[in-house]
């Protein structure tokens, strides 16, 4: 599940609790930029890896234009192997509590109006979802004095529920959410109420009247509402938490005519085609936030997670051919890895390594990014690592070892960053992550920290205990290699 992202949200609302003197730096602001049913494979962003950790484009890589999430990414940590649940709601409440779906025990998608859990349902299943009182991100922060912002896509919690409107859950403002899963239509002529399907009468999108009548799409207004909001908290002198949850680019695949004439001829289907331009439109959502951030002047104060709920709904094929998500089998609703793994981003809006805030919460700049499919250039050191031969091996571009921990500082790279860490378990690869952002025992056992520019590297063991897995002889001397 979202380990990571639960972590590092969970250690963000800490930070942000701390107590401020006169000498503190700022609290961050903090962005969960939330796509619902977008996988994987739906972006013009290579987020598979080969064997060594390089990114490797697909077709669908090509066919999708989301040139801001390059820009994001460029900025912060691409991870190559996120995975949420297959359908939203778990996913939604996972986020929002830190806890995952077996805890909060709503494992399927909650249907507004009647209990779905089926005559094979699993026992005591959370149909009702989020309760008033429940301990969610939002409601930490809003105690540690933020304003805390929901935009988009609710669906906490069925219509009669508490959970249904996000001010029973700890934010101050709601545009948008309901217990609604999917709007009834992305068109402001039509009031975002009336779609093609009579059956979605009930699912208008409530909080956008000021747009109805007019021809602006609904992932438009939602960023107009998003950043009028953050705009509202910045004036105000209050740090924010801004949900941005699209509804986009769940079906239905209402073409967004602002981009339809890129995929016109495309060869694909007509609503493959549709699907493509709620991408688009997503993706300009993502460059105008960034975009007023910086206008704000607080994009360097502004982290961003940006991520997918559930894998893709591409309608390119069958649910558990090798299409929507191609080259992963299935898609939305299914566990193959189509159905499951989604792009996750973690960036700074603005990176700039002298920030004291930034320096509270360091993500690595381009880590496990690079358009052209090269390697990063760094100089391997050996850390927590497995000695002198594994930072050898990965200066060599390979692999550092099963259990392998270290650092990947390089100040003549135009790629470096401040701190770039490195972790190895078997079967998986994370490059240029960063303590708050990691894997098993990052919080329990620091690694090296190599100042901005370079410096002497100092090594520090925690309670003079290595990683569980490596052998306290095999944890490395500490010098460069």
């Amino acid at each position: 599940m979202k380990t990571l992202l639960l972590r590092a949200t969970l250690a963000l609302s800490a930070v942000a609790a701390l107590p401020l003197s006169a000498a503190s730096p700022a609290r961050p602001n903090v962005v969960i930029f939330l796509v619902d049913d977008m996988g994987v494979m739906d972006t013009s962003v290579p987020f598979l890896t080969d064997a060594a950790g390089r990114p490797q484009r697909h077709p669908l890589n090509e066919y999708y234009r989301t040139p801001n999430m390059e820009r994001l990414a460029s900025r912060g940590v691409r991870f190559s192997n996120f995975n949420a649940m297959s359908v939203c709601s778990p996913t939604r409440i996972a986020i929002a509590t830190g806890q995952n779906a077996a805890r909060h025990r709503t494992t399927n998608w909650i249907q507004p109006d009647n209990d779905n859990a089926g005559p094979k349902g699993p026992p005591q299943w959370n149909w009702r979802g989020l309760r008033k009182g429940d301990v969610t991100l939002a409601s930490v922060l809003r105690s540690g004095g933020y304003r805390t912002i929901h935009v988009g896509k609710g669906h906490f919690g069925p219509r009669a529920s508490e959970g249904a409107d996000p001010l029973n859950l700890g934010f101050d403002v709601n545009v948008g959410g309901a217990s609604i899963g999917a709007p009834a239509t992305y068109y402001g002529k039509r009031d975002y109420a009336v779609g093609k399907n009579a059956k979605r009468s009930a699912a208008a999108v409530p909080g956008l009247e000021r747009y109805h009548g007019t021809d602006t799409f609904l992932t438009d207004a939602l960023t107009l509402e998003a950043n009028r909001h953050i705009g509202d908290a910045v004036r105000d002198g209050k740090p924010f938490f801004l949900n941005l949850a699209h509804y986009a680019v769940h079906s239905p695949f209402d073409a967004d005519p602002r981009f339809a004439a890129n995929y016109a001829q495309s060869g694909k289907p007509a609503a493959a085609q549709a699907f493509a331009t709620l991408i688009e439109g997503m993706d300009k959502s993502l460059g105008d936030l960034l975009d007023h951030l910086e206008r704000l002047g607080v994009a360097e104060n502004t982290v961003v997670f940006f991520l997918g709920d559930n894998g893709s709904d591409a309608p390119l094929g069958h649910q558990h051919a090798v299409a929507c998500a191609a080259p992963l089998r299935g898609k939305k609703g299914s566990h193959y890895e189509g159905g499951v793994r989604v792009p996750f981003l973690a960036a700074w809006a603005k990176p700039a390594p002298a920030s004291p805030v930034q320096a509270r919460l360091p993500i690595a700049v381009g880590a496990g990014y690079f358009p052209d499919g090269s390697r990063p250039g760094w100089r391997a050191v050996a850390g927590w690592s497995r000695g002198r031969r594994a930072a050898a091996r990965v200066a060599a571009g390979r692999p550092a070892g099963p259990g392998s921990f270290g650092c990947l500082p390089d100040a003549l790279s135009p790629r470096a960053a401040p701190v770039g860490l490195f972790h190895d378990l078997p079967g998986r690869r994370l490059e240029g992550d960063l303590p708050l952002l990691s894997g098993r025992g990052f919080g329990r056992f620091p690694l090296s920290v190599v100042p901005p520019g370079g410096g002497p590297l100092r090594v520090g063991r925690s309670r003079g205990q290595a990683p569980r897995g490596v052998a306290a002889d095999d944890a490395g001397d500490g010098r460069a290699a």
